[in-house]
């Protein structure tokens, strides 16, 4: 416990990384021939020699040299863990980070030997013991084109979100009719069992499907399936990007009721390029308890925005509100935002909070023929 007080630890809480934002200002590391060095700053505190130093494996110094981040856990006797972070030269606390599923059967692998990872500072800076009270909001965005895709590694794991079912299918969180009309990659995951699937499929997508492509997608007489398929599609969409949702809010869904305290926003035409992109909101723990939820896509030439708000956004730049009452976009704010400036301002203003998010990162995939080609 001597240590920790001498490396200025913290003790950990539940949730959080064993790692602190701010680094120790009472110690640093280094690498050398004899191995990686802890070393006091400016005196003696660690031990009679100032410091410590241990032999390690030539992956873990891969990991030390390009992160220049070292996390220290120390059990106190009552088996209570502190921790701190080391850093080289005073630097920001950085993860080394990757797009995957813990649950692969190549974690191991890519953990031992893939060089292709990323360091990076922590988006959702709350995990860290010394950051609890800061808000963690953020946002992700998504896309696909039929030659290029950077679409979420799912890892939803729990029950059918439409009645809590164990057994589940897969569902197309992009809709396969679109997916399949624009010749790009879908997203899918195993969040919904056999029942609700086929209820989605024939009472929100196929009709759906038969408004969009008969161009009467927003209609009046078609607006109320259109919000439930709206809010449908992007809770399917959240939940595939870890995003933690309501489960009543899709159960009422499943009982072809629109869940009460959702604005869906929308408009046909504003977009020509093939494919799809979308954004997903991470809200901070206080936030999530409050109901507030972001999701906005584009799919094909329709741009959509759902939002469940503490407060109702009534108007929003660019696109007319659909539900519950139709309005039109306020015409005060510039409208040529692309969808992903919309989605920025409107997560700022429902959290009144400077914002970090994370772009798509397009890779290129096997060209999908669309519908109706040979």
């Amino acid at each position: 416990m001597l240590q920790a007080a001498a490396l200025g630890a913290i003790k950990l809480g539940d949730a959080t990384l064993p790692m602190t934002l701010s680094p120790s200002s009472k110690a640093t590391f280094l690498m050398d021939e004899g191995g990686l060095r802890i070393q006091s700053i400016g005196g003696r505190s660690l031990g009679l020699f100032g410091g410590w130093t241990f032999q390690i494996e030539d992956r873990l110094r891969w990991f030390l040299e390009n992160g220049e981040t070292l996390g220290i856990q120390i059990m106190s006797p009552s088996g209570d863990p502190w921790v701190t972070s080391l850093t080289i030269g005073g630097k920001p606390s950085r993860l080394a980070v990757k797009n995957g599923n813990i649950a692969s059967k190549a974690l191991s692998g890519l953990i031992n030997h893939s060089t292709s990872w990323t360091f990076a500072h922590l988006g959702n800076v709350s995990l860290f013991p010394d950051a609890r009270e800061v808000a963690d909001h953020h946002y992700r965005t998504y896309a696909a084109t039929p030659l290029t895709a950077d679409i979420p590694d799912v890892t939803y794991h729990g029950p059918c979100l439409g009645c809590g079912a164990p057994k589940l299918t897969r569902e197309h969180c992009t809709p396969d009719w679109i997916s399949r009309d624009l010749g790009v990659m879908p997203v899918t995951a195993d969040i919904f069992c056999g029942g609700c699937n086929s209820y989605f499929g024939q009472e929100f997508e196929n009709p759906i499907a038969s408004s969009y492509r008969a161009g009467t997608l927003l209609h009046p007489g078609t607006r109320a399936l259109f919000s439930k398929w709206a809010i449908k599609t992007a809770l399917t969409l959240a939940a595939a990007s870890d995003v933690s949702i309501r489960q009543p809010w899709m159960r009422e869904l499943r009982n072809n009721t629109i869940p009460k305290g959702f604005e869906i926003f929308a408009e046909m035409g504003t977009i020509t390029d093939p494919g799809y992109t979308f954004a997903v909101s991470h809200f901070s723990a206080e936030d999530q308890k409050r109901g507030q939820f972001l999701t906005s896509f584009v799919l094909g030439d329709v741009s959509v925005v759902v939002a469940h708000a503490a407060s109702q956004l009534n108007k929003i730049p660019q696109l007319p509100r659909i539900h519950p009452s139709p309005r039109p976009a306020d015409t005060r704010a510039s409208g040529q935002d692309s969808s992903g400036g919309l989605h920025h301002k409107l997560l700022s203003r429902m959290t009144n909070s400077q914002l970090g998010f994370t772009p798509s990162k397009m890779k290129a995939v096997t060209p999908r023929q669309p519908r109706g080609t040979r």
